[in-house]
């Protein structure tokens, strides 16, 4: 069975314990390994690792600064890591910034899955905008869970995949790493497509799973839907199937898929509070 790589990008904020305390369970549950990372870019031409020591170039004056920002973030990261002695938690602290030291991170360590907290104050649009979640979704091409709340394993194991049958960016890879999170969580997927129009229910649901046989989905069930906007369509069918996560396969560099952008998307509502797990086809 494949060992699978989960990184948790940390600010010690309650949101990001969300995300570790989910990580947790799936420690617990699953083969896996958990990368607990704190990204602190020094303010000196240094390198240091998580254990304080720092290598310096010349601006020794820093030295002691420095060395003492490292072992306090090292301690919280201990202190978070003590708390499941029995998983195996690697953790880290990283000298990047988060928008660069992510993506290398991801590269150099096989990363198969991001958890990261988001403030529960942000509607499901601000989730792709200008903050850490959308820096990880438009740069990374594994798999990116934000959630807003504590959320338990079983939650993830009734999903729910928006398909946009206009779009050709399903094919290949973004697949593929879909379906390695199902069989992760063990869930069941259910696949929706939202019609805001007038077209032929049947006709859709028949390209749907035309859709899912092409690219080998396994899926538990295949919905056509009406709604007045694709993002209330996808809400009403989350509460109906009671979906504890709802996954969106992107298609552009940017980390936007194209619900979101045009103008027929409006606003996600605030009270939208189930987890988003999104993936880059671009950079999948």
């Amino acid at each position: 069975m494949k060992r699978y790589n989960i990184l948790v990008p940390t600010d010690f904020s309650s949101e990001s314990k969300h995300a570790f305390e989910l990580a947790k369970q799936l420690g617990h549950d699953r083969d896996v390994t958990i990368n607990l990372v704190h990204f602190l870019k020094s303010p000196m031409p240094a390198s240091f690792n998580v254990t304080g020591e720092v290598g310096l170039t010349r601006d020794t004056s820093a030295t002691p600064a420095v060395i003492g920002a490292v072992q306090e973030t090292d301690k919280k990261l201990s202190s978070w890591a003590n708390e499941a002695p029995s998983l195996e938690i690697k953790k880290t602290v990283e000298d990047d910034f988060f928008d660069s030291g992510i993506k290398s991170f991801v590269d150099k360590n096989d990363i198969d899955l991001i958890l990261m907290g988001t403030t529960g104050e942000t509607d499901w649009m601000d989730i792709f905008r200008g903050n850490h979640a959308e820096q990880a979704i438009s740069m990374v091409g594994c798999p990116v869970i934000t959630l807003k709340s504590d959320t338990t394993l079983e939650q993830l194991q009734n999903i729910a995949l928006a398909v946009d049958l206009d779009s050709d960016a399903y094919e290949g890879k973004v697949i593929s790493k879909m379906m390695k999170m199902v069989d992760l969580f063990q869930a069941k997927l259910r696949l929706v497509y939202v019609d805001i129009g007038n077209r032929d229910l049947e006709e859709l649901t028949e390209r749907l799973k035309d859709f899912a046989n092409r690219n080998k989905i396994n899926y538990h069930s295949i919905s056509a839907i009406r709604g007045i906007s694709t993002e209330d369509g996808i809400k009403d069918f989350c509460s109906q199937m009671k979906a504890g996560l709802v996954a969106i396969l992107t298609n552009s560099s940017g980390g936007f898929f194209r619900w979101f952008e045009d103008s027929t998307a409006a606003n996600l509502s605030k009270d939208a509070e189930i987890p988003v797990m999104s993936i880059n086809e671009e950079n999948a």
